[in-house]
């Protein structure tokens, strides 16, 4: 009889293949909406002296539960869109790739409210609403005017 001897390194490799399988075909959409939280957190580090607010550590903990509530609802839409739906709709949907744009819009447009703050430019308000009204007609979802947290990095 054949014994698997598990160790640490095999155990790892193992789940991140298993989430690479998870992944794939979304892992750019996973990659930019990252890159996105990471623009949006440093944005808001910078701009914070700007609106006459501290950088404090209680607002930069509120970046790991975003990115796994977003990373986890994306996951959650592309696995459920693989193994619920028949076969033949299965990766014609793309909800999870849907659901990644969606929020990497929304910390776009945070960006642009922060670099609005830091340069005092016009230039990001017209962005900010033109982005806005463009992710408002893709989705169809009315989104609220500021973003929900303007204490930082949301």
């Amino acid at each position: 009889m054949y014994k698997i001897s598990w160790t640490f390194p095999k155990f790892i490799y193992g789940i991140g293949g298993a989430i690479a399988s998870l992944t794939y075909g979304i892992q750019s959409a996973m990659l930019g909406l990252l890159i996105c939280i990471a623009a949006d957190t440093i944005t808001g580090l910078v701009a914070a002296p700007y609106r006459n607010q501290r950088r404090n550590s209680t607002s930069l903990r509120k970046v790991v539960p975003k990115m796994i509530t977003y990373l986890s609802a994306g996951l959650l839409a592309h696995v459920c869109e693989m193994l619920v739906f028949p076969t033949w709709a299965s990766g014609s949907l793309e909800l999870g790739r849907i659901i990644f744009s969606f929020f990497a819009g929304i910390e776009i447009m945070s960006c642009f409210e922060n670099l609005k703050d830091i340069t005092g430019s016009k230039a990001f308000d017209l962005l900010t609403l033109n982005f806005k009204n463009q992710i408002e007609q893709k989705v169809g979802v009315k989104l609220p005017k500021k973003t929900i947290d303007k204490n930082n990095n949301n």
